[in-house]
């Protein structure tokens, strides 16, 4: 095993003009180490998996990985979104409602999940034209 311990070289020292302006070193002394680029949190990835299943027409997969992300993180509404989209592919309108529904009330102005929640009314036979309350965001 070899030491770099320049105590064992003496009279040795760098040379006047060290580093050089072209460094091949990652970064220059005095300067912090590049920041490595965020990376998704654990809920993201299972988020994005799901996406990758959903984009597939494996909308079963998908469902098992926004509900991943979810019991990860149940505060984001675009979990609940994405579940509800899967859910309605599979045809159950009443747990797709619930997740708009969930959706549309961590995020009051999240047109989309309004627009789906009103589809699954739609498809409940529960939509009245009447009474029904808009929500402005």
């Amino acid at each position: 095993q070899i030491s770099m311990n320049f105590q064992n070289f003496p009279g040795w020292k760098f040379p006047p003009n060290w580093p050089p302006q072209n460094c091949p070193f990652p970064f220059q002394q005095g300067q912090p180490p590049p920041q490595q680029p965020p990376q998704p949190s654990q809920a993201e990835q299972m988020k994005n998996q799901g996406n990758y299943y959903f984009k597939a027409k494996d909308y079963y997969q998908a469902k098992l990985y926004y509900q991943q992300a979810i019991g990860i993180d149940d505060t984001n509404p675009v979990y609940h979104f994405n579940l509800g989209r899967a859910l309605l592919e599979l045809r159950d309108v009443l747990e797709a409602k619930r997740s708009f529904s969930r959706a549309s009330d961590l995020n009051p102005s999240y047109v989309k999940a309004l627009f789906y929640l009103g589809k699954c009314q739609i498809h409940l036979g529960k939509f009245d034209c009447k009474n029904t309350e808009i929500r402005s965001g």
